[in-house]
């Protein structure tokens, strides 16, 4: 099995390079399967809310002809364990052939954490040999691409710049949290982060694959949708600038 282990959120230009390199290892080794591991909760961001739902990071990442979406539970349990417990596990998960990560990737605890380049090393030390393949940072502007930034460009309203960095839309999760006929929806039912207060130009898009011209206005407690939904069921709400 090839690998890359991340939390994924926010998909962006970063996450894509290793995941077209994890892609193309398995083009090159037919009788290697492909698994991308990410977690159900970031530690980074403990308390607020993620940029994408699970849903939408398995929909990103399975354009990209991976076999294995998993997901593991960050529960306190794993928050403690070391670098090396960590390898250990994964190594119960599957038979790792191979690893593809980012530069800063690092597993385990502050005081026992394993890093991108003691990765070959940990493995060895259990009794696996594992190729290891670190893929730069990908910049823009001699600006890293991340997460971070990206979490940062939402809160600015900033969606040119994130559709350069992820190629897509910054997209809301409506599985499951608009019915038809609904044109509001309670912030606390939406888990993704949330732009500033304003009116958006956006596009809905049904589970049928029907796109609708939408405009949105994000308050402080909602999100109000118009016109609302009156033929189909919602999928998700691509966010495409701020009104002036």
């Amino acid at each position: 099995m090839a690998i890359t282990i991340g939390v994924f959120d926010g998909v962006h230009k970063g996450h894509e390079d290793i995941l077209s390199f994890l892609n193309s290892y398995k083009v090159e080794h037919k009788d290697v399967k492909t698994m991308v591991i990410t977690f159900n909760l970031n530690p980074k961001i403990k308390g607020q809310k993620f940029i994408d739902t699970l849903r939408l990071r398995k929909k990103y990442i399975s354009s990209f002809n991976t076999d294995f979406f998993t997901v593991i539970d960050f529960c306190e349990e794993i928050s403690k364990i070391s670098g090396n417990e960590f390898i250990r596990l994964l190594c119960t998960m599957c038979r790792v052939k191979a690893v593809i990560v980012g530069e800063d990737f690092k597993c385990g605890t502050p005081t026992s954490q394993v890093t991108a380049k003691e990765l070959d090393k940990e493995f060895a030390s259990i009794g696996h040999t594992v190729d290891v393949f670190i893929r730069a940072n990908v910049m823009n502007d001699q600006v890293r691409i991340s997460s971070t930034l990206i979490r940062e460009l939402i809160q600015k309203g900033d969606f040119y710049l994130i559709k350069k960095l992820s190629g897509r839309f910054y997209t809301i999760d409506l599985d499951n949290i608009l019915e038809k006929g609904e044109k509001a929806i309670a912030a606390s039912k939406i888990t993704q982060l949330l732009p500033p207060i304003g009116v958006y130009k956006a596009i809905l898009t049904t589970k049928s694959g029907n796109n609708i011209d939408c405009k949105i206005q994000i308050k402080e407690d909602s999100l109000l949708i118009e016109p609302p939904l009156n033929d189909g069921e919602a999928d998700y709400l691509s966010i495409i600038t701020k009104e002036l």
